[in-house]
């Protein structure tokens, strides 16, 4: 089964999985919370939630990955933790899978879905989860998990141009 990831990096990490397909079908979704930016905890979390899931599906193959990558902005130590947490994620993926991380600015994912570059993020959000949990009902989307689910949308549209998925 071929798969697409989209992951939104951080403290609160969202993660969404969907089979290739016709249409992208959400498998399952993830929202790891870690209170640590310590590796082994961090990796830990990965161990437990994330590779008993993908290491249960047959026949997979990974077809693309994306994840948020980020602007340097004027909250340092925020910018820190989001990359540290982007870093061991796109690691962890390598060492356990062999794939890369794909990475997506979040005025892509953004543009992408339509939204006005001068939205605030609290609009930005708002307009996220709202088409996550539109397109995906069955699924419980917080805001990480729906800034993953659009990032792996994006993702996808972005290497098969040739689907055209409806926004």
């Amino acid at each position: 089964m071929k798969i697409i990831i989209g992951i939104d990096p951080g403290k609160n990490t969202g993660v969404a999985i969907f089979k290739l397909g016709l249409n992208l079908e959400l498998l399952k979704t993830f929202n790891l919370r870690c209170n640590e930016y310590e590796i082994e905890t961090y990796i830990n979390i990965l161990d437990e939630e994330i590779k008993p899931y993908l290491d249960g599906i047959s026949n997979l193959e990974i077809g693309y990955t994306a994840i948020e990558d980020q602007y340097s902005g004027k909250n340092a130590d925020s910018f820190k933790k989001i990359i540290i947490s982007r870093c061991f994620l796109e690691s962890w993926f390598y060492n356990n899978y062999g794939v890369f991380c794909n990475k997506i600015y979040p005025k892509t994912w953004q543009s992408w879905l339509g939204i006005n570059p001068r939205t605030k993020r609290a609009g930005v959000k708002k307009q996220a989860q709202l088409y996550a949990k539109t397109h995906y009902p069955n699924i419980k989307i917080n805001q990480d998990v729906a800034d993953a689910v659009i990032i792996g949308l994006c993702g996808f549209h972005k290497k098969y141009k040739q689907f055209k998925y409806q926004r």
